[in-house]
């Protein structure tokens, strides 16, 4: 079973995950889907990190890869498998999808969670990140990236019947979010 958990950058989604273990009674694993294509694109494109992926490769090349990814992670999961992503990625072009209508037939979802935080504990997040080249936005762009995130998922889920869960992962409290994480998990039929 595959589920996927969203979110803007910086919103803590692996953060969440991570505490969400401690709490689960059913054991899953986490794929990072960035990581995923970035192993498939890296060589051909001599990438360093995933942050260069947005800006070296063109979206209608990535689109292929984001394909390929989608049928490496359904051939390779077991169990209860958790996709780390995003649904929306901001580029200099405006909102391209991290996650189109195909890839989520080929993924086959059973449901989707979105984490979701204050626009200002994001934009703090992102500034301490040391770890990433992560855009700077303000706080109006982040709430309208978080926003589009909500109401893309919202379509997605909709379109594939499939329940959302909307966490949320404010600063000081994440226990909090990983044990609504790990309630939703725990809750889950068929896993």
């Amino acid at each position: 079973m595959i589920g996927l958990v969203i979110g803007i950058p910086g919103v803590g989604k692996t953060s969440v995950i991570k505490e969400a273990k401690k709490y689960c009674k059913k054991k899953f694993t986490v794929v990072n889907f960035g990581d995923v294509v970035f192993e498939l694109v890296k060589d051909k494109f001599d990438l360093r990190s995933r942050d260069e992926i947005r800006k070296k490769v063109k979206y209608f090349e990535y689109k292929k890869f984001q394909l390929e990814a989608c049928k490496k992670i359904c051939k390779e999961a077991e169990g209860l498998v958790l996709i780390d992503t995003h649904f929306l990625i901001k580029t200099t072009f405006g909102y391209l999808p991290g996650t189109s209508r195909e890839m989520i037939r080929e993924l086959d979802p059973k449901f989707v969670v979105v984490v979701t935080a204050d626009p200002k504990d994001i934009l703090s997040r992102r500034k301490s990140d040391e770890t990433r080249d992560r855009d700077l936005e303000s706080i109006d762009e982040i709430k309208l990236h978080q926003d589009l995130t909500i109401n893309y998922a919202l379509s997605i889920a909709y379109d594939a019947h499939i329940p959302i869960a909307i966490i949320k992962n404010e600063e000081g409290k994440l226990e909090e979010a990983g044990k609504k994480l790990a309630e939703v998990l725990n809750n889950l039929e068929d896993a």
